[in-house]
C-alpha cells in the first residue's frame, strides 16, 4: 500500500472541498440561545462548500434545541443578517460523533442533515456564495445546557472567489 504524507492528504482534501478552517468550543456555548459568532470572512466573497459541526466530547444537555446558521454581512455590502439554513433536528443528548451539516440548496431553506452518528450521504449540492461578514450559529429552541466538557468542532470548507480573502475563527 502506498504511503501518503499528511501534507499530501490535506492537499487532496483541498482539491475536493476547498480550504478548511476549524473552531472548537463547548457545545453549551455554540448551541446557546442567542447567535454565537463562528467565522469571520474578510476581503471578499467565498464559495462555501460545506459547514459541519461534530460532537467530540460527551453528550450535551436535555433541552431540545434546534440549530440554524446565518451570516451578518459587513460594509461595503448592505449590513444585514440573513439565515442561510433551515433548523436541524433536536440536539438534545447527542453522542460523540454526531454531526450537523449544511448542504446548501437555497437561502433560508438549505437542508441541514439531521443530528446523526455514523455514515452520512453527502451529495455536493449547490455551494453557497457568502459575502464578507460573520457566520453565526443560533438555537431556535431551548438553549442547550450540559457539562463543562461537552465539545463540538465546527469546520468550514471554502474556496476564495477574490484575491486576499481569508476565513478565520471568530
Amino acid at each position: 500500500m502506498a504511503y501518503y504524507p499528511e501534507t499530501t492528504k490535506q492537499a487532496a482534501a483541498h482539491v475536493a472541498l476547498g480550504f478548511r478552517v476549524d473552531r472548537t468550543d463547548l457545545a453549551t456555548v455554540v448551541w446557546a440561545a442567542g447567535p454565537v459568532n463562528l467565522f469571520t470572512i474578510n476581503g471578499g466573497q467565498i464559495q462555501m462548500n460545506m459547514l459541519r459541526q461534530e460532537v467530540t466530547v460527551a453528550a450535551v444537555g436535555a433541552q431540545a434545541g434546534t440549530i440554524k446558521f446565518s451570516i451578518t454581512t459587513a460594509a461595503p455590502y448592505a449590513v444585514a443578517t440573513v439565515d442561510f439554513s433551515a433548523a436541524c433536528g433536536s440536539v438534545s443528548g447527542v453522542a460523540i460523533g454526531s454531526t450537523v451539516t449544511v448542504v446548501g440548496t437555497a437561502l433560508n431553506t438549505a437542508a441541514l442533515l439531521q443530528i446523526t452518528i455514523g455514515p452520512q450521504l453527502f451529495a455536493k449540492a449547490a455551494p453557497l456564495i457568502l459575502t464578507p461578514g460573520i457566520v453565526s450559529c443560533s438555537n431556535t429552541g431551548a438553549a442547550v445546557t450540559g457539562t463543562a466538557t461537552c465539545a463540538i468542532v465546527t469546520s468550514m470548507w471554502y474556496w476564495p472567489l477574490e484575491d486576499g480573502v481569508s476565513v478565520v475563527a471568530s
